[in-house]
């Protein structure tokens, strides 16, 4: 069997970590004996790293950056994102349309050797897979990573959305959360065609040693971009004493993090973007990892941060706003705290709560481990591959 698999998001060379669920995800379904072409937006000449494609080879696995002809291709996907991008250029909107058609175009051929197309993300990518799949014959299936709110429920978004999932033989939605919301614009009609499959990580233990002697260690790790709310977090910590910050990762909102941690007079420890293990092994030495997520371009909201499992996986107690998927797998459920989305306030007297309390904090660390493995690789891997399969049965 084999699957076109289409994505935004896709790692450009060895040690990018951007995309790699969607890796991970194509990982697993090659050991599940199910070949993946995947389909990506080829970069612009001005977002090709050193090593670009470089990503180690996986077996079962081929990776096409489209389209080839070089006027077609575009930055709007990769370095900060989509989101990201289109708040710092809203005008290379206009020129997605002619990347997409050209993308879909290449895709279409892509298509005739595949079984099944899998489009990551209802927008733009659950379109293009709906063009192609109307091209082709071939079933469409899409994953909702996101949840849609906000504008995206206001035509002609929502319109564009409803299309998508009429189109599609089902759409996978990787929380509770991101269900509701998706469910909300589709109608009740159309929700029937909507499921949750959540995404699992590699749950090999990255557990070392942390230093009695050394300040309580509040560690963040992703994009540097608004929806992630690590400003949220730097305002928190600027009221805790004796507390460091770790702020693990890159993104078009860094200068202004550290401006603003030097005005608050916060201790916070910049490294930088790192491989996707090695970013593991960080978070692994913090007392707790903060996810302060905020609504996103068009009210998007996140769906479940793999920083979060993989915090788990660690031992790693997370403190967590109420948004997204945090709330369905976190709420009263062990493992770590919520609060309020934007709420420093909140936010700082909970770290502050955890620094001076250990035991509290042992707890939540035994419990991480044990929430962790709901998560499993193999398991979601099963769940993803029975899926597809039903679509060509």
């Amino acid at each position: 069997m084999r699957v076109l698999m289409l994505t935004t998001s896709w790692p450009l060379c060895d040690g990018d970590w951007r995309g790699g669920f969607v890796m991970d995800l194509c990982r697993d379904l090659a050991s599940s004996g199910i070949d993946v072409d995947v389909a990506v937006p080829a970069p612009a000449a001005s977002c090709i790293p050193e090593g670009f494609d470089s990503a180690l080879p996986i077996a079962g696995v081929t990776v096409h950056w489209l389209p080839r002809l070089i006027q077609f291709r575009s930055r709007a996907f990769h370095q900060s994102g989509l989101e990201a991008n289109l708040r710092k250029r809203p005008w290379s909107a206009l020129s997605m349309g002619p990347v997409l058609g050209a993308f879909a175009a290449e895709c279409s051929l892509l298509a005739t050797r595949a079984d099944v197309i899998v489009s990551n993300w209802l927008l733009p990518m659950g379109a293009v897979g709906a063009t192609v799949a109307g091209v082709t014959g071939r079933p469409h299936l899409v994953i909702a990573h996101s949840a849609p709110a906000g504008p995206a429920a206001i035509p002609p978004v929502s319109t564009v959305i409803r299309k998508v999932i009429e189109s599609a033989d089902s759409v996978a939605c990787v929380s509770e959360s991101v269900l509701e919301s998706t469910a909300a614009i589709a109608g009740p009609e159309l929700a029937r065609k909507l499921k949750v499959i959540r995404l699992g990580i590699d749950l090999v233990p990255v557990v070392l040693h942390r230093p009695s002697s050394r300040p309580f260690e509040i560690a963040f790790s992703g994009r540097i971009v608004p929806i992630k709310g690590a400003d949220i977090l730097v305002r928190a910590a600027a009221g805790i004493p004796g507390c460091r910050l770790v702020i693990v990762g890159d993104g078009p909102g860094l200068q202004y993090l550290r401006l603003l941690s030097a005005r608050l007079g916060v201790n916070a420890d910049f490294v930088g973007e790192l491989s996707r293990q090695d970013a593991r092994k960080r978070i692994a030495m913090a007392d707790v990892v903060v996810i302060p997520s905020r609504k996103g371009l068009l009210g998007r909201q996140e769906g479940l941060p793999r920083v979060l499992v993989e915090a788990w996986a660690a031992g790693v107690p997370v403190v967590a706003s109420r948004s997204g998927g945090m709330t369905e797998v976190m709420d009263g459920q062990g493992g770590g705290i919520l609060f309020d989305p934007g709420d420093v306030e909140g936010l700082r007297r909970i770290l502050a709560g955890l620094a001076s309390d250990p035991h509290r904090l042992a707890g939540l660390r035994a419990q991480a481990i044990t929430r962790a493995a709901e998560f499993d690789a193999g398991v979601a891997a099963a769940a993803w591959a029975q899926w597809i399969r039903g679509a060509c049965s």
